[in-house]
This record gives C-alpha cells, structure tokens and sequence, in this order.
C-alpha cells in the first residue's frame, strides 16, 4: 500500500511539473481566444497557477483527510487541475485509510506485535556469530 501511495504521489507531482512547463510555454505565444471549454462555460478557468498546482494538491487531500473538504469538492478540484488524469487521485483517500489500519493492527496486535519483534529480532541475526 505504501508503494502504491508513493508512486501515486510521484505521479501527480511530475504530472505538475509537466502542466507547468507546458503552461510557461505556452504563456510565450500571444494570448488567443480562450478554450472552447472555457467559452461556453463547461470549464472555469482555475484561480490556482499551474505552477501551485501540486502545493494546492497537497493542502487539498490533506484537508479531505482531515475531513474539512467533502469528497465530492475534491473530486472537483482535482478534475479541474488534471483533467483525465486525475482519477488516480480519487482513491488516495481511500489507500491512507487502509496503512492507517494496517499500521493500527500493527500496533495492537499481539501476533502482528511478535511476528515484527521476530523479524526485527533476524535483522540482527549474525550467521558467523557462534551463539552456543
């Protein structure tokens, strides 16, 4: 799950990286006509800079998992910013859920206790230790 979670954030980070360079050269070319989306009012154009993008990622999930941002808000503000590549965003909440469980069983768990108490314990293990 924490691979899972890392390379997720990974992803929207160099998908940031890559809106905002795509973003700055494309503020080189004279400005146009706004896009079609943005004229008839199927898409607002975002107050956020694309190169905020992933700070406002950040404090965004950080307060859907502090549960003062409503999923759906969220959904929206991600769609906004990433467009069709922002589906792999809406599970982020749902994988710190299951470490955040995972890490709870850990803890309370006498057998999950033991069973890290063990591996730790073989960490340390020195096969040219003679331990008789």
């Amino acid at each position: 799950l924490y691979q899972i979670l890392y390379e997720r954030v990974w992803e929207i980070k160099t998908l940031c990286t890559q809106i905002a360079a795509h973003a700055k050269a494309s503020s080189d070319r004279p400005a146009g006509d706004p896009p079609a989306a943005v004229a008839l009012a199927l898409r607002t154009v975002l107050d956020t800079p694309p190169e905020r993008y992933y700070d406002t990622f950040l404090e965004s999930t950080e307060r859907l998992l502090a549960s003062q941002l409503e999923l759906n808000a969220y959904e929206e503000q991600m769609r906004e910013m990433f467009t069709t590549k922002a589906y792999k965003i809406f599970t982020l909440d749902k994988l710190v859920q299951s470490a955040c469980r995972q890490l709870h069983a850990l803890v309370t768990d006498p057998v999950a206790q033991a069973l890290a108490g063990a591996y730790q314990r073989s960490l340390l293990w020195d096969p040219a230790y003679d331990y008789k």
